[in-house]
């Protein structure tokens, strides 16, 4: 009888470790399907994530050669206006020396008219002898 009750209990054990193997395995495959699910779904996410930032840099690519090209373009601007402020500074230094020096040469005439008047006045009056 003692033989028949563990002959018994093996066989319960290896019908328990049968089933523990099948409900492993079938975990097992379950979790392999579910991570094989979650890697497919990853993959396109990471797809869709590196199309989307492929498309934003290409954007970006196209926003910076414009601005570049706007840059050169004020850059060429600002140098030509540059160049003209330099050519109107040095017209104005020009002018101002001339409008000194014509200041200059009429507050000569102005001394010399005076001059003139004062000798005129103290001289008395000119008489012209018409022949």
């Amino acid at each position: 009888m003692f033989q028949k009750s563990e002959e018994a209990m093996q066989s319960r054990l290896d019908e328990l470790s049968v089933n523990l193997k099948t409900a492993a395995m079938k975990e097992l495959e379950n979790t392999r399907k579910k991570l094989e699910s979650e890697r497919i779904t990853s993959e396109a996410a990471m797809r869709s994530a590196i199309e989307s930032l492929t498309s934003r840099n290409s954007e970006l690519d196209n926003q910076v050669r414009d601005l570049m090209e706007t840059k050169f373009k004020l850059d060429s601007r600002l140098s030509d206006v540059v160049s003209r402020l330099h050519m109107a500074e040095n017209e104005l230094k020009t002018s101002s020396g001339e409008v000194a020096r014509l200041r200059k040469l009429q507050t000569d005439i102005d001394e010399v008219r005076l001059h003139l008047q004062h000798i005129l006045h103290f001289s008395g009056p000119v008489h012209r002898h018409v022949t």
